[in-house]
């Protein structure tokens, strides 16, 4: 009973139960996982998907242990006082354009340019749909959405066969038959943090929280790598 304790407040054994939106899940959750069971292989990890708003009361009701979410710039969070948010990764937003479209190639367009365009983009009630909306407007358009989904995979696609474009985050991008570009002007961005309670003495919790950080400085710097 000694041993099983102190391998729990050292962090050896214990469980830690984590969630994330789906890009995060998809990119850069899976080396989180890997790089806190090798430091702690006797550990039981837990992960979990749900948009902010559906992960946000696990981590309240300390169902969860942390939570790695978003907000976009243009449509910012508060988040509870009980929680700590720590900032791990500013998602610059792009522009998805199909590989016929005369912007293809381009390394940045202006939204102006793209005022008769259809646009493919998330429901109408998330933070992505409503960031699109105000950066239109500021552009001095009304953007006509055709089709919807919450899949970034879906609109990837419709993009590449040419149903129209989209504005994606860094973390949504993907190699393929989908041309990619800066939004013209002051960088936007989707901002990831991580989400916990501040008297979380779960021992685990650091670990994971450093490996976050570490895995997030690593896709930060790829991307400027990629741009210069």
């Amino acid at each position: 009973l000694e041993r099983e304790v102190r391998a729990m407040v050292s962090g050896d054994e214990g469980s830690l139960r984590l969630a994330g939106f789906a890009t995060a899940n998809a990119r850069i959750l899976p080396s989180v996982l890997a790089a806190v069971i090798a430091r702690r292989p006797n550990a039981e990890l837990q992960l979990d998907e749900g948009e902010p708003d559906e992960v946000l009361d696990g981590v309240l009701d300390g169902v969860l242990d942390a939570a790695v979410v978003f907000e976009y710039d243009l449509d910012p969070r508060q988040w509870p006082v009980e929680l700590r948010a720590d900032d791990v990764l500013a998602e610059p937003l792009h522009l998805a354009l199909p590989d016929s479209h005369p912007l293809a190639g381009a390394e940045e367009v202006p939204l102006s340019d793209l005022t008769d365009e259809s646009w493919i983009c998330t429901r109408r009630d998330t933070a992505g749909a409503r960031t699109l909306v105000r950066l239109a407007a500021a552009s001095g358009f009304v953007p006509q959405i055709t089709f919807r989904s919450n899949d970034y995979s879906v609109i990837r696609d419709l993009v590449a066969r040419g149903l129209g474009v989209a504005m994606l985050p860094g973390l949504a991008l993907d190699a393929g038959r989908v041309r990619y570009a800066r939004i013209a002007g002051r960088p936007r961005y989707r901002r990831a943090g991580a989400l916990y309670r501040k008297q979380n003495t779960n021992p685990l919790l650091p670990i994971a929280l450093e490996c976050l950080a570490k895995s997030c400085a690593a896709v930060a710097n790829d991307w400027h790598e990629e741009q210069s």
